[in-house]
């Protein structure tokens, strides 16, 4: 009997072992097996190769076209308040302007707007301004278009011949606009001749190169420098 009871014990202890053995192996098993991970479409984005989700390759043709409509629009869109401040300005430089203040100079002009909508949409004035500043932004456009089809992002003379370009069509389209509203609005309007000194085209030329560096070239500068000093 002690033999019959200790060997029956001894297979009990030894299909224990077993069970936990094989126990253990099956959760080692299904620990090791990864489970199928489901990849997010925006996460194989980020992942994948830049050639590989980069937009297809549009032609030089239809660049410059977006750049025109582009440049086209904005220089209409800003051209009524700009026009504004140009003719107030100038009339209030002349003495001119309506109880000789510039904001009231300012505010009559906007007025027309309203009470005389079609003769100031019509106005050449108007479409001076929209004439400036649409070719300002059409050059800006176009430099871009160049700089970026012909890898030209990290080429300092890329960058000078696009400020050149840029304030170059700014600078003269703004001296014959700012010239031709002093003859229409200025000293020419009061009765009196009207001269434009050299001078007043030299600081024109200055205005417009402290313009266009402060509004297109300052800020993608300063968006380099705090991309490399922010961690």
């Amino acid at each position: 009997r002690r033999a019959s009871g200790g060997a029956s014990f001894a297979r009990l202890v030894t299909q224990r072992k077993t069970n936990k053995t094989s126990a253990g192996g099956g959760r080692s098993i299904r620990r090791g097996v990864d489970p199928p991970r489901v990849v997010s479409p925006l996460a194989m984005a980020r992942t994948a190769p830049v050639s590989a989700v980069a937009d297809p390759e549009v032609s030089a043709s239809s660049e410059v076209a977006v750049a025109l409509g582009a440049a086209l629009c904005s220089g209409i869109a800003v051209s009524p308040f700009l026009m504004c401040v140009d003719r107030g300005v100038v009339a209030s430089a002349a003495g001119t302007a309506p109880g000789g203040s510039l904001f009231r100079a300012i505010a009559s002009v906007a007025g027309e707007f309203v009470t005389k909508p079609k003769a100031a949409f019509g106005a050449p004035a108007l479409w001076m301004v929209a004439g400036v500043y649409g070719g300002t932004y059409f050059a800006k456009n176009l430099s871009d278009v160049i700089i970026r089809r012909g890898r030209l992002e990290h080429n300092p003379a890329a960058g000078a011949c696009k400020f050149v370009a840029t304030t170059a069509t700014n600078a003269g389209g703004s001296v014959l606009k700012d010239a031709a509203f002093a003859r229409m609005y200025g000293a020419a309007a009061a009765g009196a001749v009207a001269v434009v000194p050299p001078a007043s085209y030299a600081l024109f030329a200055l205005r417009d190169c402290l313009t266009i560096g402060g509004a297109f070239f300052v800020p993608e500068l300063m968006a380099g420098a705090m991309k490399t000093a922010l961690p």
